[in-house]
């Protein structure tokens, strides 16, 4: 893949608790060329490891993840 390329494209991060919509949603993201799935996280706590770590463009996440809303400090 050209350096272009790779900059033209999106880094998506899927956070998702249910089997299921992680899978659909990947299938479905997969098919488009011009984004790139860098991790799939199952629950909110892999999910901030994974977007600290990785820096994605994109977030794509279930808003009722378990624990989640209680749990973070701003």
């Amino acid at each position: 893949m050209s350096e272009e390329l790779k900059r033209l494209m999106l880094r998506i991060l899927i956070v998702e608790d249910d089997p299921m919509m992680r899978i659909g949603l990947k299938h479905t993201l997969s098919t488009y060329p011009q984004l790139e799935i860098v991790d799939i996280a199952e629950d909110g706590y892999l999910g901030v490891e994974a977007a600290i770590a990785l820096q994605p463009d994109v977030v794509v996440m279930d808003v009722g993840m378990p624990h989640m809303c209680n749990d973070l400090q701003y």
